[in-house]
Order: C-alpha cells, then structure tokens, then sequence
C-alpha cells in the first residue's frame, strides 16, 4: 500500500492508454537534457507521449524533464517538454519512455493526424494495397 493507503498501480492500469499510440516511420528526433541535445529515435507517438531509443553510456533519470524536437511533417518541428516515466537499457541502447508536459491544442492536433496518417498506412500495407 502507498502513502496516505492508496494502492500501487497493477501494471495492466499503468499500461492503460489514454490516446491512440501508433508506431512510427524511423524517426530521428533530438532530445535537449540538461543542457546537452542528444539525437534518439522514435520508436511510437501519442498526444500523451513518446517512446524512444537513445544511444550512449548514461541516460536521464525517471522524473527527469527534457524537450524533444520532432519533424512529423512539412511544418516547422514540434518542440515539446516532456517528463520522463520510464527506462529500460538493452545493450547499448536505452529505451526512454516520455509524457509530454502542457501539449499545445495545435500541437496535438498534429500528432494525432500524423498517428491517424501511420494507422492508415499500416493497414494498407497489411492489406496488400502498398
């Protein structure tokens, strides 16, 4: 039990989402941590988050803000705060998990047609139609 008797959040409710999550096209995106901008990739994007790979021998700690800067389209990049929930290391590469921090309405907008736009593509291709 947590603090002030709550109980501690099942997994299956932690991995609950509250926005349609889609993988990405290989996406490079910057990361901005402490100072330092660091180039990761984008593994899936919601209008709640990201998930990303960042090579290199440390990695930001859970709680840890960052901005993320990301091209999705012919627009000018999306540059959004994000906190840090999650971090997973495999070999040499961490897998970082964001949610992003006072999403702008126009921002999330595009986020969730570009999402919209990746579903659409997958079930073409899972359809044989390209």
């Amino acid at each position: 039990m947590r603090e002030g008797g709550e109980e501690p959040q099942t997994r299956q409710a932690a991995q609950r989402r509250d926005y349609v999550r889609s993988h990405t096209a290989p996406l490079q995106i910057e990361l901005t941590i402490d100072g330092g901008t660091r180039t990761g990739w984008l593994i899936d994007l919601s209008e709640g988050g990201l998930r990303c790979s960042l090579r290199g021998a440390s990695a930001p700690r859970v709680g840890d803000t960052f901005l993320v800067t990301m091209l999705l389209d012919e627009r000018a990049p999306l540059d959004l705060d994000a906190e840090l929930v999650q971090i997973e290391r495999q070999k040499d590469v961490w897998l970082l998990g964001g949610r992003f921090l006072d999403i702008p309405a126009p921002a999330a907008d595009r986020i969730r047609a570009y999402v919209f736009d990746r579903q659409r593509q997958e079930r073409r291709r899972d359809a044989g139609l390209g």
